[in-house]
């Protein structure tokens, strides 16, 4: 699998060849940062649209991963609420319609077990009401956004979900352009919750 940023390093990527033959998937994560152009963040269902159509194009699976902070790009001056926001905006149906797979990107709520449980379960719904074939993956974290998170908390967000997606994208971030709020880089933290989930 092969993540990109932006639809236009991906049509690129495809242009010049420069995916290995062993690439499988593509995935594309939009979110509110440098690393996605201005006009992709404002339009993220059109670019999911050409992603996937680009991506299917050559034969590989598309990943949909649209991170909740595009809400502040579409709904300028929304301080709370950004999770019941992305729902009311669609995002997850519009990342999901043409996607194979549709990663939804909560580990920013992972903490507040109830928000997490409420936003994965209607994302999943939105999600699978126009792709009833969709492959959903609920994203948790041990750094999510800077924030301290433990074994347990990571393993209580996967009992609560685990009824309504297919498994879970599990982010151990470091400290990184694309992560600046990380604190520290916590491997044993992913072991540990991959030791209890299996049990």
């Amino acid at each position: 699998m092969r993540s990109f940023t932006s639809y236009r390093d991906i049509k690129r990527a495809f242009a010049k060849g420069s995916l290995d033959r062993g690439v499988q998937a593509v995935m594309y994560d939009n979110e509110s940062w440098k690393f996605t152009p201005r006009m992709e963040q404002l339009d993220p269902a059109t670019y999911d649209r050409l992603a996937a159509q680009l991506v299917h194009g050559h034969g590989l699976q598309f990943i949909a991963a649209p991170a909740t902070d595009l809400v502040s790009v579409l709904s300028p001056g929304v301080r709370k609420g950004r999770y019941d926001r992305y729902i009311e905006l669609r995002i997850a149906e519009a990342a999901a319609r043409y996607a194979d797979v549709y990663d939804i990107q909560a580990q920013g709520s992972q903490r507040n077990i109830e928000l997490f449980t409420r936003f994965v379960r209607q994302a999943a719904a939105q999600a699978r009401a126009v792709n009833p074939r969709i492959v959903i993956l609920a994203g948790i974290s041990t750094n999510p956004s800077g924030q301290r998170a433990d074994a347990a908390e990571i393993v209580n967000a996967i009992a609560a979900t685990r009824d309504v997606v297919d498994g879970y994208w599990l982010n151990v971030p470091s400290p990184s352009p694309q992560c600046p709020h990380c604190t520290e880089y916590r491997p044993d933290i992913a072991l540990d919750v991959l030791r209890q989930a299996a049990n």
